[in-house]
């Protein structure tokens, strides 16, 4: 990542702070229209956390955050883009037991009525007491 990171040159970090900006732009105008956004924190469950994943190889676990990296940050990065509070929540799980989340955003400085609404909505529903199955 930091070997990336050091080939970037500068005509390449001007367009992306400018494009991060129009982003950042952009939603400030739809989160300034409500409240909250509700929105999924992910297209897909969590992947599995095998126990070989826990205290195995460390290569092992890269591996089985690398394909799921690309899609695990797709919802949420945008919020950490444009600098703007998120806080995400169980709401469901696949078939196969493994958990879905929700991710609810805010306009900046809006930290505490997030925790609000995250807090109303864990109350509302029981997904928080909720757990997959684990093998002991």
């Amino acid at each position: 990542m930091l070997a990336g990171g050091a080939a970037v040159t500068p005509e390449q970090l001007t367009a992306a702070r400018t494009r991060r900006a129009a982003f950042t732009a952009q939603l400030d105008a739809v989160l300034a229209t409500v409240d909250v956004l509700a929105g999924p924190t992910s297209d897909s469950p969590a992947w599995p956390i095998t126990h070989a994943l826990q205290v195995g190889p460390l290569d092992e676990y890269h591996r089985a955050w690398n394909t799921a990296q690309p899609r695990s940050a797709e919802f949420t990065m945008p919020m950490d883009l444009a600098g703007v509070p998120a806080i995400c929540l169980p709401c469901g799980f696949s078939p196969e037991g493994l958990p879905y989340s929700l991710q609810f955003t805010g306009r900046r400085l809006s930290e505490a009525m997030l925790c609000r609404v995250a807090f109303a909505y864990e109350q509302a529903t029981d997904w928080r007491s909720r757990h997959p199955a684990v093998q002991a």
